[in-house]
């Protein structure tokens, strides 16, 4: 395997261990992983190295049905955010624990934000419905789906959203009545 850090080490592999004084043993992802027969995936995290959001995928490894450990892999997300940066609107990606690691705004990535109001409007609809939901006063409308262990969203102000409906409407209407004063 070769990351940016093992290719900045000359290395093939990175490996934190004793050296370092890390026990993996007592992370999340080694004991969720240990404690189950799944693939455990991580909420969105800092990593201390590379100090960039990341998840971890594990899963506990068993020779002859003896356990031998928890093979635990991190994927920086520093790619997905750059792609949901450029995504048009207000769009955002939940982990697991209702907690956002990726957003257009990255202001949303501040844990201090409530989030409540989407969640909620989403779990009343469900994937792929859109909804509408107060935030500051303010109606906004959205809709999210679930993407693997995660939420996707998308979410925008009612007033930008209708802004052009309403121009539309406006002109059918002159439209209509110059027409009607024609004929």
């Amino acid at each position: 395997m070769s990351s940016d850090l093992s290719e900045k080490k000359n290395t093939n592999i990175t490996i934190n261990g004793k050296a370092n004084n890390y026990n993996a043993t007592t992370r999340e992802w080694y004991k969720e992983a240990r404690n189950s027969n799944q693939i455990y995936i991580t909420p969105a995290y800092i990593d201390a190295i590379s100090n960039e959001y990341c998840i971890t995928y594990s899963k506990a490894l068993y020779k002859d049905g003896k356990f031998i450990g928890v093979l635990g892999i991190d994927i920086l997300l520093t790619s997905l955010q750059d792609q949901i940066a450029r995504t048009p609107g207000n769009t955002f990606v939940f982990d697991n624990k209702d907690k956002i690691f990726a957003a257009t705004n990255e202001a949303l990535l501040d844990p201090s934000v409530d989030h409540s109001p989407v969640l909620n409007a989403y779990k009343a609809h469900g994937d792929n419905n859109f909804f509408s939901y107060k935030l500051n006063n303010e109606e906004r409308l959205g809709a999210c789906t679930k993407v693997f262990a995660y939420t996707a969203c998308i979410t925008e102000s009612a007033d930008i959203i209708n802004k052009p409906i309403f121009k539309a409407a406006y002109i059918q209407v002159i439209a209509l009545i110059v027409m009607i004063s024609i004929s």
